[in-house]
Parts: structure tokens; C-alpha cells; sequence
């Protein structure tokens, strides 16, 4: 059975042959300076079957997708701030330098959904979550910075994604690293909504933008369709054709 370390090495780089690197604002794999896209999906990580987790790495690799597998999912009340609740907590930052130690050949990041961000006052900007994305981008052992979007579950509009995305890639721009579109998802018409996020992800592309991840990858395995969570994009779906084949050949066209 094929481990589960081993399996979210080959989804992060697909056979590379070295590990992912952050240069500046940009991400090299496999020697390659550009923008990437990629996919997220919790369930992959427990498959058991043999025949499942290479059904699925040769659909994702045959997309054109990469993947991300940041040190926490969705972190909150993790810079030394006041928090909601006003707790002081650091502990994560001392984290960063003992993960360094047993790892130098791999890159770390936080996995947030970007809260607490200059460019508005309202709510998902402000950092009432206890989060301040400036803050932790400075943390020096922290590689890249991530942000997501769902736009139903944080009572905003789906034209509001443009402006989060250029002022993430902005503060990232600013401290002079990388910046990954790590989830983002709606329930209802997936091509027509997630679409403009995909395009102004890639347009900020020189603003400190390297990849987004579509949340999440959806396939059908020996124990029938996986997961459908609302957000789920299934392999050779119309869906999948708008936001994964039509989008990789837009970047390689870039």
C-alpha cells in the first residue's frame, strides 16, 4: 500500500526531479519558472487502494495540475497579535525554524484563508479571525503566503474575488514572496463564477501570483464517485473542461 507521505510528495510535484523552490515571487518545478494551476482534495490522502491513487495521480498529472500540502489547514490565531478571543499566541513561529531544520529541501507555508489584509475595513479583510496575512508573510521561514475564497460561506459577492486576489498578490509583491490561490469554490455554476478568479489570478501573475488550486478534485474509483461536497469539479466533466483543460492551455498560452 502505498504510503500517505508518498503520495502527497507525487501530488505535489508529479515525478519531479527536485523539490519545488520559491524564487522571488515566482515557484520553480521541475526547472520551470511560471504559473501553475492545481487542485486541492482532503479525501486523497486516505485512499488504500493501489489502483485508486493511481487512477487519480494519472488523471490530475494527464490534467496538467499540481498540487499544494501546506504545514495546516486553514490556520487561524496564529501570529502574535490579539486575537478575538485576546490570546497572544506565537507558538507556530517558533515552529517555523525547527521544521527548517529537519527539512531544508522543501518549502513552508501556512495554509490560511488570508484574513486580516489591507485594501478594505469589512469583513474578510479586517482581522477579527485573528489573523494578519501581512504579519505572517514577514515570518522568516515561511516560504510562500495562501489565501482562499468562498464567497456563499463569507456572505460576499462573487465579483468581490477579483479585488481579494490583487490585494493578496500585492502584499505578497511587497514581501518579496510567492503568493498561491490555495482553495477557492462555489456550489452553483463552478465555469461561470470561478472562471474570472482563475483569469485575475493569472493576470496578477507579475504582481507576486504563481498558481491556484481549485477546491477540490472529484474522480470515480473503485468504490463509485467520490465525495460530492458541493464544490467538487469530477474528472471529464463539462466543469472540469472549463476550469481545468481550457485553463491549462490559457497559461501555457500566456
Amino acid at each position: 500500500m502505498k504510503s500517505i507521505f508518498t503520495l502527497a510528495l507525487s501530488l505535489l510535484s508529479l515525478v519531479q526531479a527536485a523539490p519545488p523552490t520559491a524564487n522571488g515571487t515566482r515557484f520553480s518545478i521541475d526547472g520551470e519558472t511560471r504559473y501553475f494551476a492545481g487542485t486541492d482534495s482532503y479525501w486523497i490522502g486516505f485512499l488504500i487502494n493501489d489502483h485508486d491513487v493511481d487512477t487519480v495521480l494519472d488523471h490530475i498529472s494527464s490534467s496538467g495540475l499540481t498540487g499544494n500540502w501546506p504545514t495546516s489547514r486553514a490556520a487561524r490565531d496564529v501570529v502574535p497579535m490579539l486575537s478575538t478571543s485576546g490570546q497572544l499566541t506565537s507558538r507556530p513561529i517558533s515552529e517555523y525554524p525547527y521544521i527548517r531544520s529537519l527539512d531544508r529541501s522543501h518549502m513552508i507555508t501556512l495554509g490560511n484563508e488570508g484574513f486580516g489584509l489591507p485594501g478594505a475595513t469589512s469583513y474578510p479583510y479586517q482581522p477579527s479571525e485573528g489573523v494578519d496575512f501581512v504579519k505572517n508573510l514577514a515570518i522568516k521561514d515561511l516560504d510562500f503566503g495562501t489565501f482562499h475564497f468562498y464567497p456563499q460561506s463569507w456572505g460576499l459577492s462573487n465579483a468581490a474575488g477579483a479585488a481579494w486576489i490583487k490585494d493578496h498578490a500585492s502584499a505578497c509583491k511587497k514581501a518579496g514572496k510567492p503568493c498561491l490561490f490555495e482553495e477557492y469554490g462555489t456550489s452553483t455554476d463552478h465555469c461561470n463564477i470561478e472562471r474570472p478568479w482563475q483569469q485575475a489570478s493569472l493576470q496578477a501573475v507579475t504582481e507576486g501570483m504563481v498558481a491556484d488550486l481549485f477546491w477540490q478534485w472529484g474522480d470515480k474509483l473503485s468504490t463509485g464517485q467520490t465525495h460530492n461536497d458541493g464544490n467538487t469539479i469530477y474528472y471529464g466533466s463539462a466543469d472540469a473542461n472549463c476550469l481545468v483543460t481550457e485553463r491549462v492551455k490559457a497559461i501555457n498560452f500566456s
